[in-house]
């Protein structure tokens, strides 16, 4: 179980929903997989295709598209990496020496609305520097989730100023946990 699911679950000890943007094949290196294992809804989100049949295969909500700040197409950058096939460096920001495909980028609130989420407890999103897209296609005030976690290669609150309301508790490797006041 990954430090960053560890504190997930601290804050949130019973099952609910979760989201997972950026879940690459469902297992590597998951933030989610052991809260899905342990009862909860979690949404998996990868615009990958080359991750699509692994990602069925090991998790039980998935959806091949991706997340940003509007409903639009857009072009997604898949560079192969030694360690996970497409592990890191892919994304919706352009890449040299990429694969290009287009794919459906929907907004969290449009993805947590179809899939008839009434609360969402946790969002984590590792998307290679697209965090701050989704936390603008995203309502906060409306969802409130207790936990977010975000990939950031910065050191520091980078997205505090995103995020009223929450707490920066943990830097976890690339990870940014941070916490509803609420909930501290």
């Amino acid at each position: 179980m990954t430090e960053q699911a560890q504190l997930i679950l601290e804050q949130c000890p019973n099952p609910g929903f979760a989201v997972d943007i950026g879940a690459n094949d469902g297992t590597f290196l998951s933030n989610t997989i052991d809260l899905e294992r342990l009862g909860w809804r979690v949404l998996c989100i990868e615009p990958n295709p080359y991750y699509g049949v692994d990602l069925w295969a090991s998790r039980k909500e998935v959806v091949v598209g991706a997340c940003g700040k509007e409903n639009a197409p857009a072009l997604f950058f898949a560079v192969e990496t030694s360690n996970n096939k497409y592990a890191a460096h892919s994304s919706l920001k352009h890449k040299q020496e990429a694969m290009v495909f287009e794919v459906q980028v929907k907004t969290l609130d449009w993805y947590l609305e179809r899939w008839g989420v009434s609360q969402l407890d946790v969002l984590c999103a590792d998307v290679e520097g697209g965090e701050e897209d989704i936390l603008q296609g995203f309502d906060l005030a409306k969802w409130r989730p207790k936990v977010i976690c975000l990939e950031s290669w910065e050191a520091g609150n980078k997205y505090g100023s995103m995020l009223p309301g929450y707490t920066l508790v943990k830097e976890v490797q690339d990870d940014r946990l941070y916490l509803r006041n609420d909930e501290i």
